[in-house]
C-alpha cells in the first residue's frame, strides 16, 4: 500500500487482505475509495466489492450478512481480471463457498468449489500469472 496505494490491484487485493482479518475501517475505507473510482467497472462492481463485502461480514462471523452480499453467479467469474496479467477471477467463487458453508448450506457450498475444480485452466493461468509477477 505504501508504493503503490493507487493501483487498483493494490487497493483490491488490500480489502482482501484487511476484510480477512476483519479490520472493517479499513476494508470499508477501501471499498469506498474503489467505488468511486471504478463506478462503471462491470468487474469491480459485480466481482470485487461484493466479495470484498462477504469476506468482511465473514471475518466477522456473520454468515447472515455474508449470504446478502453475496456477488450473484456470474460467468465473468471466469474470466480474467483486467488490472492484474493472467490472473483468474476465482475469488468470488470462493467466497460465495465459504458464505454457504458457514451458513450451513453445505450443498451450496460444494457446488460454488465444484466450479473451481471444474476449472483447472483458470487455476493454472493464475499461477503462471503469479510466477511472473
Amino acid at each position: 500500500m505504501k508504493l503503490y496505494a493507487s493501483s487498483q490491484a493494490v487497493q483490491v487485493e488490500s480489502a482482501l487482505a484487511f476484510a480477512m482479518v476483519g479490520d472493517r475501517p479499513r476494508t470499508e475505507s477501501l471499498v469506498q475509495n474503489l467505488n468511486k473510482r471504478f463506478p462503471l467497472d462491470t468487474q469491480m462492481q459485480t466481482l470485487w466489492l461484493p466479495a470484498i463485502r462477504t469476506q468482511l461480514a465473514l471475518s466477522r462471523n456473520s454468515p447472515a450478512r455474508a449470504l446478502n452480499q453475496l456477488p450473484a453467479p456470474s460467468q465473468l467469474e471466469f474470466g480474467l481480471i483486467q488490472f492484474a496479467n493472467s490472473v483468474s477471477c476465482l475469488f468470488p467463487i470462493y467466497v460465495r463457498g465459504e458464505a454457504y458453508l458457514a451458513s450451513g448450506q453445505g450443498q451450496q457450498s460444494a457446488a460454488e468449489f465444484q466450479k473451481i475444480l471444474e476449472h483447472p485452466e483458470s487455476l493454472e493461468i493464475a499461477s503462471r500469472g503469479r510466477s511472473r509477477m
